[in-house]
């Protein structure tokens, strides 16, 4: 499993990114805490599907549960 995480200065310095690429499970994965936008979730979910050791043929996931949002719904219904 390879385990990566970053706090994003450029998006919000409230941010923090932790990704993971389980090999074995054929998953990867970014947590997202602190205050996200639209266009965080999407440039997270363009990061974790092009990341070298993620096969494109297995699931990622951008889970953003512990994150804190001012989406609108139509902009939440965009990420469905």
């Amino acid at each position: 499993m390879h385990d990566f995480s970053n706090t994003s200065r450029a998006l919000k310095a409230s941010m923090h990114i932790h990704r993971t690429v389980d090999e074995a499970a054929g998953i990867a994965c970014a947590t997202i805490t602190g205050e996200i936008s639209l266009n965080a979730v999407r440039a997270e979910m363009t990061r974790v599907t092009s990341d070298p050791v993620h096969n494109p043929q297995l699931p990622a996931l951008v889970d953003v549960r512990q994150a804190t949002s001012c989406m609108t719904t139509e902009e939440i219904l965009i990420l469905a």
